[in-house]
C-alpha cells in the first residue's frame, strides 16, 4: 500500500482517475477509493465522480469486495477530521446504491 510520503503520487492518480473515471472498472474504482480512505486523503476529488459513475452504471459488474471497499471507504473518509458531518449527494447515493446491490 502506499504509504505517507507518496500523496504526491496519489494526487497524479487523482487526476488520471477524474479523466478516465467512465474506463475504471469495479476494482479499480474499489482499489483508488480504499486506498483514498487509508491515506486519509479528504482532497481526494474524483471519490465524488467515482461514486457517480458507479451510481450511473447501476454497480453493474461490482462484486461484494467492491461494493464493500467503497462503501468502508465512504465511512472512513466521513469520520476523517473536518469531514464529520458532510456527505455529498454523490456519497449518499453511492451508499444507498451499494446498499440495494448488495442485497442482490
Amino acid at each position: 500500500t502506499l504509504g505517507r510520503g507518496d500523496r504526491q503520487l496519489f494526487t497524479a492518480l487523482d487526476g488520471a482517475a477524474l479523466e478516465q473515471v467512465h474506463r475504471l472498472t469495479s476494482q479499480d474504482v474499489g482499489n483508488l477509493a480504499w486506498a483514498a480512505a487509508k491515506l486519509e486523503m479528504k482532497d481526494f476529488s474524483a471519490i465524488d465522480k467515482l461514486c457517480e459513475e458507479s451510481v450511473n452504471r447501476g454497480f453493474a459488474n461490482f462484486q461484494l469486495q467492491h461494493l464493500a471497499q467503497l462503501a468502508w471507504a465512504l465511512a472512513k473518509l466521513h469520520q476523517s477530521p473536518g469531514m464529520e458531518g458532510t456527505l455529498t449527494v454523490e456519497r449518499r447515493d453511492a451508499l444507498a446504491g451499494i446498499a440495494q446491490a448488495a442485497r442482490g
